[in-house]
């Protein structure tokens, strides 16, 4: 009788440890595989200083289009559109491998409306712009203020990513009715954001006046086609960062003053990336000359 109670009792306690033991083992698996596999995934995700090749996030490129609407010349009107439009399908063209671009459109008279916010489902796609900007019809106005829009456009800009390029299109001739003030406010906004302006202008303008809002910079106002070059390349030079942080990544030390030695005596080298991982080549394209718009 003794001895059928002890093997009875036997299974009991070890089903009561198990009782004990099990929610100790569950907690622990819930709480440490999750981060072990964040852990993972970010160390593929992530470029190591020991030169492994790896994935990493593209740049952010955020282009905002303002739009002055206030003008009464239909012909001119429609200039405009065309112009931003090249304009916007040559930073396409150009960057479409190297960052990840986004695109807003605010029109603006007296007041600015803000139509595609840059953080929109739809900033990713330039037709979509392009379209919203070929909808936009003249008004007439007495009054037009690109500085408040300049103030609503900055606050626009994500703030949450260190590789992002902000970049404006001022899309207006530098006549206006803002007040010396309004106007020193915005400048100084832009430049405490880091925000690039470039103009697309008409052949009559009031240069001085966008030369304040593109940091005295001549080459940053498109004004008819003897300034499409020098507009092209300084607008390719605003993006030029993104040359630079591939050339980070792929871990090369550029010295632009450094004899370069006869390939034939290289022809034997290797290069090899670690893990037997494949090494993307890209090329850096002068488009100095260009003439596209």
């Amino acid at each position: 009788m003794a001895k059928s109670l002890k093997l009875s009792f036997f299974p009991l306690k070890i089903i009561t440890i198990f009782n004990f033991l099990f929610p100790i083992i569950f907690l622990f698996t819930s709480i440490y595989l999750p981060q072990s596999e964040a852990a993972s995934n970010n160390e593929i995700n992530t470029k190591n200083s020991n030169g492994d090749c790896c994935q990493n996030e593209k740049n952010s490129l955020q282009i905002l289009v303002l739009f002055d609407i206030s003008q009464e010349d239909f012909d001119y009107f429609k200039n405009q559109q065309k112009r931003i439009e090249k304009v916007l399908r040559h930073i396409n063209l150009i960057t479409k491998e190297s960052s990840s671009n986004f695109y807003g459109l605010i029109a603006f008279h007296r007041s600015p409306v803000v139509l595609n916010p840059i953080n929109s489902l739809e900033s990713s796609n330039v037709d979509k712009v392009i379209e919203q900007i070929h909808s936009l019809r003249p008004r007439r106005h007495l009054e037009t203020s690109p500085a408040k829009a300049l103030l609503i456009g900055t606050q626009l800009f994500s703030e949450n990513s260190n590789n992002s390029k902000n970049i404006i299109l001022l899309v207006h001739n530098g006549e206006n009715t803002d007040m010396v003030n309004e106007s020193i406010e915005a400048i100084t906004k832009l430049s405490s954001k880091n925000v690039s302006v470039f103009a697309i202008a008409g052949e009559s303008i009031n240069e001085k006046t966008l030369l304040s809002y593109t940091n005295e910079e001549k080459g940053r106002i498109l004004s008819g086609q003897k300034s499409e070059n020098l507009f092209i390349s300084t607008l390719d030079k605003a993006k030029n960062k993104f040359g630079e942080v591939l050339l980070k990544e792929l871990n090369f030390n550029v010295n632009l003053n450094q004899k370069i030695n006869n390939t034939s005596e290289n022809s034997h080298s290797d290069f090899e990336c670690k893990n037997g991982s494949e090494v993307g080549v890209f090329m850096i394209l002068n488009l100095e000359g260009y003439r596209g718009i």
